[in-house]
């Protein structure tokens, strides 16, 4: 007979042999993580949006905070490398430029000399801007026309020549005179000159043709005591 205590622990290693072994509990299924949205891009996206719109707009630099200088340097706070932001500052001065070459082709130098200036404020070496602003300070446009009554009366299609500048043939009546003939080509306006002889009038036609070459010029010369030109429609 095998003493009890020798008996127990056989038992009780039987027991423990036929105990089901504990199974590994799974491992928890991971979930796919979504996507954190990317805010700062979907801002800069924003921006360059209304940015582009406000340039085909000629939004300039006006309205404050809605025009396209604004809009482009937002974006390049967020993003100083933004290869459209930098591409877009380039174009506002040179649209400016077109803008003054227009303005100055239909005689309104004050205007066009504006768009220069704020060109060179937002670019200062802007050489485009910088060689037509020196043109167009070099026109010395006639103290008649500077204190036109008919412009300021809002007739646009009115100009005055100094009588003793023509008389003279002086020579800065040249680009005023080639600025009018510019605007009569783009707008289709006749150019009706009158002076008070037949030889000015004809000095004065010459003048402006010698801004279009191959374009002709259509108007009519008359005899008037006060030299002016007035553009009409056909």
């Amino acid at each position: 007979m095998y003493p009890r205590s020798i008996l127990l622990l056989l038992l009780a290693s039987l027991v423990a042999c036929q105990a089901p072994v504990p199974k590994p509990s799974p491992e928890p299924v991971k979930r796919a993580q979504k996507p954190q949205p990317d805010f700062r891009a979907a801002q800069i996206n924003s921006l360059l949006s209304d940015a582009e719109k406000a340039l085909a707009a000629n939004r300039l630099t006006i309205p404050k905070h809605n025009n396209a200088l604004d809009l482009y340097r937002a974006v390049l706070a967020i993003d100083p490398n933004n290869v459209q932001a930098n591409s877009g500052l380039q174009m506002i001065p040179l649209r400016y430029v077109e803008m003054s070459r227009s303005a100055a082709e239909k005689g309104s130098l004050s205007k066009a000399k504006t768009w220069l200036r704020r060109a060179l404020t937002i670019d200062p070496e802007n050489a485009p801007a910088k060689t037509l602003l020196a043109k167009l300070q070099k026109v010395n446009v006639p103290a008649a026309a500077k204190t036109n009554p008919a412009q300021q009366h809002n007739d646009d299609n009115l100009y005055l020549i100094d009588p003793q500048a023509l008389k003279n043939k002086d020579e800065s009546l040249h680009p005023y005179l080639q600025l009018i003939a510019q605007r009569a080509k783009v707008d289709g306006l006749l150019a009706i000159i009158s002076a008070p002889t037949d030889a000015q009038g004809r000095w004065i036609y010459l003048q402006m043709k010698k801004a279009l070459p191959g374009y002709r010029l259509r108007g009519d010369i008359r005899r008037g005591r006060n030299p002016q030109i007035k553009l009409e429609a056909p």
